[in-house]
């Protein structure tokens, strides 16, 4: 390349840029893509370089590396006879900008041009930063347009385009002539005009957007509150913690980058240390999303502001963005008309009368909430009535907080939304079905989630969000997104089969998602109410499906074994099935295990089943007698007579069928059933049950508790406590599958112990509940006798039903549930209550106010205040408001409640 055409070729690669007249500056990178060691070596051998041919080959290299930027200069000047004397002195680009003096030296008529020219070439590269840099004012900005924006009290702005290749920064800081300049990446427009919009942007296209926005927004007033400057160990006089505070929150302050709320215009905010007061004098910024303490309503007197002005600011703000979101610009458009009043010196608008809440303002918010339609709005108005109380107002990390469960109630609802919306018309009928019921597990376990977090309850009441929310809140959110993102998006399969697999997987990956990272005991309580949710509100058909459908994930897999038991049951109800034939034990085949021994009074007696015709087919096994009635039927030949023994039969059908069912969830601590016989001659039916394993030796629960003075074994506080957490387990399993005890005690809680081993080996996690042969069926119309007064268990019953005065229910068991662990807690027999001589001629409903009063003195000194809270609990369950019936306020108030407690619980 010639000379001429490498000096042609530098004019057109200099750009003009804004900010100073006719001022051009040479992008960085530009030189390199013409000047290369061939076209350099060419142009130096041209005469005015004055350069030898021997040395043409290193200047060439010289320059290509160290010397691009003066060597355009020399030729910009005409100035080529002087480029050995700037290589030899070393004063190539790593030098510029030249010093004058140097110039002069080096050519003494020509320096002022070189100066003037290295001003194109010597071009400040914005780079992310943490430091605040001073310019030199020779330094050129590689600015290629400059817009004036607005002007604010104490700034100025402006929207500039930097040239790509002299930044690589989202905001720094820059000082020149003087002047401080923060540079950021231009935003697409501010809330204020977002709000004024007839149709959402694109990116605001789903609600959840908004409220995941909204929480940057506190987010980043949080940040300013509550200043944590980074810590510099090498630092000997490290900067403290700060308190700032904003003063002038507003929607044109909120910039908008794409779907995110960045809080912008600092220009009045304040840095205070910790120590310091807060409160600064108001300082005349907009009145309208002011708070009342900015100035006095008569005198107008500016007072005295601090962070709990802002969070009255942002309340502000965010009530026009609730209107925006139920009633689009419209919306907004007439609450700020609603805001204005004629005022002293001409209208004004604001939110307040000068003293609190206005009341257009109060008038609005709840009829905005009263027709919202979606909970989430109904959350944020909840909290904006908050951030504008006159006194009490949230901080700005509780309103980042709130507004993380609105964003996380928002994309959960929406994610339901879609599954309820999600069209299977299409599918073959087997395929369809099993869609559906996969589908249905994957939606029950979401709702779970959401209830088991406090995030959004399956009913309608109020529950403190989880803890862990505040950790893992943002991803549970991403998760979420990512989800609803997925099965919102556009994609093309060659089946609906395939459709539908990819909508199963992505909900099923959501759904592990959103709890690999929860603490055990809360997975627990929400693979429990996603049982409840996926069994007890399932018609006969899908929980049919659900009980037929071959399921690899243990979370689905035990709601599938539930659904089971509930679904065998509801046939032989109906008699679509003949009882199961293998269900029928032939009595001939038992005799009484000849090993019980002195055993005998500390648990059941143990019996041996021949099950093959070799000597040493045998088993041990339990086997409970079912008589045919407690209260007397005189006429064998009434309808009354035919009708019980018929409904006694099928009960036993039903739960032997219903025990049988195998494998059983974890925690349904019961025997597995083999079957049950008839026994005429005793009027009477029994159920059998295999033991652990062979050589089991029972013993019963109360056997093992204090009576009087003395007791067998005694349990460390962990056992106590696992024992409990398993028996509330159990208990709540067999109601979700459709049944009621009737018969809880601690005389049917067994332990096992294998061979010869010691009571000291007794595993007090392993519970076994027993003592079903009264058990049936929750609901009503199904075959009871009522109460059975037997010695030694009418103590654990609940007073109305000791009494008779109402059918059982599942309240009344978790009121027996209550005096086990009592006993559990004290490590002593109820019977060293009841069978006190002043305590013998209590009413049932007095004993239960002595066993209340023994758990409200004792029971907190052995096993803290939740153990204690969990067993009054369950003490008063029964009476009163039949809230206590719902199993979500078992599964709140004693198994999630009991889960908390820790083996090193303070006592």
């Amino acid at each position: 390349m010639a000379l001429a055409n490498i000096k042609a070729r530098i004019t057109q690669e200099k750009i003009l840029t804004t900010g100073r007249y006719c001022q051009t500056f040479m992008p960085k990178g530009s030189l390199s893509r013409f000047l290369n060691i061939e076209n350099v070596t060419n142009a130096l051998a041209d005469p005015v370089f004055n350069i030898p041919f021997h040395k043409r080959n290193d200047t060439a290299v010289d320059i290509i590396e160290e010397g691009q930027s003066v060597f355009a200069i020399l030729l910009e000047m005409n100035g080529e006879r002087y480029l050995s004397s700037f290589i030899e002195n070393h004063n190539l680009d790593s030098s510029l900008p030249i010093p004058s003096s140097v110039l002069s030296d080096i050519m003494p008529h020509n320096g002022a041009l070189f100066e003037r020219l290295q001003k194109d070439y010597y071009v400040h590269s914005f780079r992310k930063s943490q430091y605040r840099r001073t310019l030199p004012d020779t330094i050129t900005l590689p600015f290629l347009s400059q817009e004036s924006l607005k002007e604010g009290g104490y700034s100025s702005v402006y929207a500039v385009k930097v040239h790509p290749a002299h930044q690589n920064f989202f905001n720094q800081s820059e000082s020149k002539n003087g002047i401080t300049n923060m540079l950021f990446p231009r935003a697409d427009l501010d809330l204020h005009d977002l709000l004024l919009q007839k149709q959402r942007p694109r990116s605001f296209k789903h609600d959840h957007i908004f409220f995941d926005a909204m929480r940057g927004v506190a987010s980043g007033l949080s940040y300013l509150h509550n200043f944590r400057p980074r810590a510099d160990p090498s630092d000997p006089d490290p900067c403290g913690p700060m308190h700032g505070c904003h003063h002038d929150v507003k929607p044109k302050n909120i910039l908008v980058y794409g779907a995110t709320f960045v809080l912008a215009d600092f220009g009045f905010s304040k840095m205070k240390s910790i120590g310091e007061n807060t409160q600064t004098r108001w300082k005349d910024t907009t009145f309208e999303y002011g708070a009342p303490e900015c100035r006095d309503a008569q005198s107008f007197v500016a007072g005295m502001v601090g962070r709990a002005s802002d969070i009255w600011s942002i309340g502000c703000v965010f009530s026009e963005v609730a209107a925006y979101i139920e009633q689009s610009e419209l919306g907004v458009q007439r609450f700020r008309e609603g805001r204005t009043v004629d005022a002293e010196y001409g209208k004004q608008r604001c939110f307040h009368d000068g003293q609190a809440l206005s009341s257009h303002v109060d008038h609005y918010l709840r009829d905005l909430g009263e027709t919202a339609q979606s909970t989430s709005i109904e959350s944020l108005i909840r909290l904006v009535r908050k951030t504008l109380s006159r006194l009490d107002r949230p901080k700005a990390e509780e309103v980042e907080m709130e507004l993380l469960q609105c964003a996380l109630i928002s994309v959960l609802d929406g994610l339901l939304d879609i599954i309820k919306r999600v069209s299977t018309a299409n599918v073959g009928s087997i395929d369809r079905n099993l869609f559906e019921i996969r589908l249905s597990l994957e939606k029950n376990r979401l709702i779970a989630w959401g209830d088991g977090l406090g995030i959004k309850p399956f009913d309608d009441r109020e529950e403190a969000v989880d803890r862990q929310t505040a950790f893992l809140g943002s991803g549970f959110y991403a998760t979420l997104k990512s989800a609803f993102d997925a099965l919102t998006s556009t994609r093309e399969f060659e089946t609906l089969e395939d459709d539908n697999d990819f909508k199963l997987n992505v909900l099923r990956q959501a759904n592990d998602d959103l709890c690999r990272h929860l603490a055990e005991r809360t997975r627990f309580s929400i693979d429990q109410k996603f049982r409840m949710i996926s069994i007890s509100n399932l018609d006969t058909s899908l929980r049919r499906q659900i009980a037929t459908l071959d399921i690899t994930e243990e979370t689905e897999k035990d709601a599938s074994t539930i659904a089971a038991m509930k679904y065998m049951s509801i046939l032989l109800e109906r008699k679509i099935l003949e009882p199961i034939k293998n269900c029928r034990i032939e009595k001939s085949l038992l005799e009484p295990d000849p090993n019980t021994g002195v055993e005998a009074s500390l648990g059941p007696q143990t019996w041996s089943y021949s099950y093959g015709h070799r000597p040493n087919e045998k088993r041990k096994i339990l086997v409970e007698y079912m008589p045919y009635w407690e209260k007397q039927i005189r006429d064998s030949e009434s309808q009354e007579f035919h009708d019980a023994i018929e409904a006694m039969f099928e009960r036993v059908q039903e739960l032997a069928a219903m025990l049988r069912i195998s494998p059983k969830p974890a925690e349904f601590r019961v025997l597995d059933c083999l079957g049950s016989f008839h026994d005429p001659t005793r009027q009477r039916f029994a159920l059998v049950y295999a033991l652990p394993f062979n050589n089991s030796r029972p013993i019963r629960l109360n056997k093992l508790m204090g009576h009087g003075t003395s007791y067998l074994a005694y349990p460390e506080l962990g056992e106590k406590l696992a024992l409990a957490k398993a028996l509330v387990a159990c208990i709540q399993s067999f109601h979700i599958s459709g049944w009621i005890h009737k018969g809880l005690s601690s005389l049917n809680i067994l332990f096992f112990l294998d061979g010869v081993a010691d009571w000291k080996d007794i595993r007090f996690s392993e519970p076994f509940v027993v003592g079903f042969d009264h058990s049936r069926k929750d609901g009503k119309g199904h075959y009871t006798q009522g109460p059975v007064l037997l010695s030694g268990s009418q103590e654990y019953f609940h007073p109305e039903y000791r009494a008779g005065l109402k059918e059982a229910k599942k309240s009344y068991d978790y009121y027996s549930l209550g005096v086990i662990l009592l006993e559990i807690g004290l490590w002593m027999s109820i019977s060293n209550i009841y069978e006190q001589p002043r305590y013998r001629k209590y009413s049932p409903e007095a004993l239960r106010e002595e066993y209340i009063n023994v758990c409200n003195r004792d029971l907190g000194k052995t096993m803290g205040s939740i153990y204690q809270s969990v067993t009054r609990t369950c003490l008063s369950y029964g009476s009163g408001t039949e809230s206590f019936e719902d199993q979500f306020h078992f599964q709140a108030h004693v198994v999630d409640r009991l889960n908390t407690c820790r083996f090193d619980v303070d006592v």
